[in-house]
């Protein structure tokens, strides 16, 4: 007597609470990452800031509201995502285009490191300039006898002299 097949079982019922528990985290974060972003480029704005400053927090700002963005696009995907379950070739398209997300993200998040980097060395190094300024102009004071003070009576420093 032949074994009778059973017929194919229908495909599994989509798991979609993880999706949405972590789909609703990342929301969360996108969100308080862009208004975030808001609170700092307004408080930049009103700091009366150099121009080269103002032009970097401006692109910091952009590049910051783009991943942030792309952070929530990516939680909804995670949700519609779950959805889509067949032909084959548009779960790898939609799944493929959420990996570019990813990588764009990711990509965006490397420029800003750089960019920071960037900045912060300028900063440092406009420092140290302006350092050994100051101490060649020290060192042309005290060779020059001290402050223009000298044989002047010097009043006892409160805290030194004392």
């Amino acid at each position: 007597m032949p074994a009778q097949l059973a017929p194919p079982a229908a495909p599994a019922a989509p798991q979609i609470w993880p999706a949405i528990v972590v789909a609703g985290l990342l929301m969360i974060c996108a969100a308080a990452l862009l208004l975030w972003h808001l609170s700092s480029w307004r408080a930049a704005r009103q700091q009366g800031l150099e121009e080269r400053e103002l032009d970097y927090r401006w692109h910091q700002f952009r590049r910051r509201m783009q991943t942030s963005g792309l952070l929530g696009l990516l939680a909804a995907g995670l949700v519609i995502g779950v959805f889509i379950r067949r032909p084959p070739l548009l779960v790898l398209l939609y799944w493929g285009g959420m990996l570019l997300l990813v990588a764009w993200l990711a990509l965006l998040a490397l420029i800003d490191w750089w960019a920071t980097k960037l900045h912060f060395d300028r900063l440092r190094r406009d420092y140290l300039i302006e350092k050994a300024r100051l101490e060649v102009q020290a060192r042309q004071l005290r060779a020059r006898g001290g402050n223009g003070l000298a044989g002047k009576a010097r009043k006892p420093h409160p805290r030194r002299d004392a």
